[in-house]
């Protein structure tokens, strides 16, 4: 896979190379990697997928960000590389956070918006910040994670497989990223966002509660909102299949 450097950050990312000019690309939550998206979405949609890794984290060498502009900075450079006829952004949680701040200080490169699991602000329990401090106590944090992140009805193996890639990142990403979380905050803005979008969320994420969709769904103008039924703030593992045609048949007609 290649890597786009920026300074002492390094994105990795993988594309699909399809025939469609417009790209969508994958923006995964803190801690997190491209491998959280499900790989039938990482594939040929019609459209030229783009997964990435945020600096820090799964194959991208170099530091992570403390704040949610600081990704957004890179990841805005990293699309204007790619020289995209139209870019549709779909962010996860942290990756949200970063979707929302692009979609609104780039209107004109940003065509469409997806939002899952997110909000115009993401307030990060204290424990957590706290105990993200140091390697040592990291191993609560992942856990208290994993405990809250899905749904009542997730495959056991999907949660033991979230945990395990949770306990491979170093505390300092853990630190900067529920940092970076935890300052951000979009809500005076979120009108600007005039985009299509979609926004996504399972009606038992703990993480994101559903309210954050509805009001997100609420402010932007141009959106729709789509709940997953018992699912929770991992939804796009948890219900990969009906994620992924809710998110086609939204995406489909606005690139074809």
């Amino acid at each position: 896979m290649p890597a786009f450097t920026r300074g002492k950050h390094q994105l990795y990312y993988r594309q699909s190379h399809a025939d469609n000019p417009n790209k969508l690309v994958l923006i995964h939550g803190a801690t997190g990697n491209m491998y959280h998206w499900p790989a039938e979405l990482r594939q040929n949609r019609g459209i030229d997928v783009v997964s990435v890794d945020l600096p820090g984290h799964g194959r991208a060498k170099g530091s992570a960000f403390r704040s949610i502009s600081g990704y957004a900075g890179v990841v805005t450079e990293f699309l204007k590389q790619l020289q995209p006829s139209g870019v549709f952004l779909l962010g996860h949680s942290m990756g949200g956070a970063i979707s929302q701040y692009i979609a609104v200080n780039q209107k004109r490169l940003v065509k469409g918006l997806a939002l899952a699991s997110t909000g115009a602000y993401l307030p990060v329990n204290s424990i957590i910040l706290e105990k993200s401090k140091s390697e040592k106590t990291k191993t609560e944090v992942a856990g208290l994670i994993s405990d809250v992140a899905y749904g009542k009805n997730v495959d056991n193996a999907i949660k033991e497989g979230g945990l395990k890639g949770m306990m491979m990142v170093p505390a300092k990403v853990f630190r900067a990223d529920f940092g970076a979380c935890s300052r951000f905050d979009i809500r005076k803005r979120l009108q600007e966002i005039k985009q299509p979008t979609l926004i996504l969320c399972g009606t038992e994420d703990k993480m994101t509660p559903a309210e954050y969709s509805r009001d997100l769904h609420r402010q932007i103008a141009h959106s729709e909102l789509k709940l997953f039924k018992d699912a929770g703030h991992m939804v796009m593992l948890e219900e990969p299949g009906a994620f992924i045609k809710s998110l086609m048949h939204w995406l489909l007609p606005l690139v074809n």
